[in-house]
C-alpha cells in the first residue's frame, strides 16, 4: 500500500529480524534472545503504518471514509493472495500426510487462521492429548493475526486522535500495557499473554512513537529512514536486552525455548 520509496535500511533491519528468529528456532542456544525478531517486525510495522496514516491525514484532500477504504483495501490486496495460497497448499499437504485425528485438530487451527484469529486459538491450545503447539503447521500464523488485529484499530488511533494527544498517550500506553502483560506473566497466565494483542501493542506503539518523535507526518516521503533505524535500533537494543535479562522471569524464557516459541515481546511485511 504505499506511495513510499523502497528503503534498503528498513529491509535490512527486517532481514536481521528474520535471521534472528530462524537462528533461535534452529538452536536457541546459538541466539537465546533471537525471539525478539518478531517484535522487531512489529515495531517496524507500527512505525510504517502510523507514518502512512499520519501522512494521509495531513493532506488537504483528506477524508476519513476514503482513507479507511484505501488503507483496508491496500492491506487486503497485499496480504490476502499470498496468505490464502499458503493456507491452501498446507491444507492439501496436511490432508495427505496427517492421520484423521491430527487433521481434525489442524482444521480447528485452519478455521481460526482463515479469520486471522489463530492467536486466540493457540492461546487456549493446551489439551494434554493434543499435539504440541510447535507441531502445528499453522502455528506461525499467530503473528500475522496480531498484525491484522492491529490494522483494525490503527486507523482510528492515528486518524482520529490529534498528534499532541498521541505524544503522551503512546508512551503512557506502552508503559501501562507492558506492566499489565508482566503482571499476567507473573500470575502464570503465560500462553494467553504470549499470543494476545494487548501484550504486543507496546511494540506497535513503540514504532508509532518513534515516527512521531522523528519528524513530521510527511517524513516517510523524505530521507529520514536512517534516523528511524538508528533511533529504534538503539532503543530496542536496550529494551530487548533488559526484557531478556530482567523483565521476563527465567522460567518464562526456559519454557519458551523448550516449546520452540519464537518471540515474546518486541517487526510484518509491507
Amino acid at each position: 500500500m504505499s506511495n513510499t520509496a523502497y528503503r534498503q535500511d528498513i529491509q535490512g533491519l527486517r532481514a536481521i529480524a528474520v535471521l534472528a528468529v530462524m537462528t533461535f528456532h534452529l538452536n536457541p542456544v546459538w541466539l537465546p534472545g533471537g525471539f525478539v525478531g518478531v517484535d522487531i517486525f512489529l515495531v517496524i510495522s507500527g512505525f510504517l503504518i502510523s507514518s502512512i496514516l499520519l501522512h494521509k491525514n495531513a493532506k488537504p484532500e483528506y477524508q476519513l471514509l476514503s482513507t479507511l477504504n484505501y488503507f483496508y483495501s491496500s492491506r487486503l490486496k497485499r496480504i490476502a493472495p499470498a496468505y490464502f495460497t499458503v493456507l491452501i497448499v498446507v491444507t492439501l499437504l496436511a490432508a495427505v500426510l496427517f492421520l484423521p485425528a491430527d487433521f481434525a485438530t489442524y482444521r480447528g487451527g485452519l478455521k481460526k487462521s482463515a479469520w486471522f484469529n489463530s492467536n486466540s486459538y493457540f492461546a487456549t491450545f493446551g489439551d494434554y492429548f493434543a499435539p504440541a503447539n510447535h507441531e502445528q503447521p499453522l502455528l506461525h500464523t499467530w503473528s500475522l493475526a496480531i498484525e491484522i488485529q492491529f490494522y483494525l484499530i490503527a486507523p482510528f488511533v492515528f486518524l482520529l486522535l490529534p498528534k499532541r494527544m498521541l505524544n503522551w498517550l503512546l508512551p503512557s500506553t506502552i508503559v501501562f500495557l507492558t506492566i499489565y502483560a508482566e503482571y499476567r506473566l507473573q500470575q502464570g497466565i503465560e500462553q494467553a499473554t504470549y499470543y494476545s494483542l494487548i501484550a504486543r501493542l507496546p511494540a506497535f506503539f513503540l514504532g508509532a512513537w518513534a515516527a512521531l518523535l522523528i519528524g513530521k507526518s510527511n517524513w516517510i516521503a523524505g530521507g529520514g529512514a536512517k534516523a528511524m533505524v538508528d533511533w529504534t535500533s538503539s532503543k530496542l537494543n536496550r529494551f530487548c536486552i533488559n526484557s531478556t535479562q530482567v523483565h521476563r522471569p527465567l522460567s518464562w524464557h526456559s519454557r519458551a525455548a523448550a516449546h520452540g516459541w519464537g518471540s515474546v515481546d518486541c517487526f510484518a511485511k509491507h
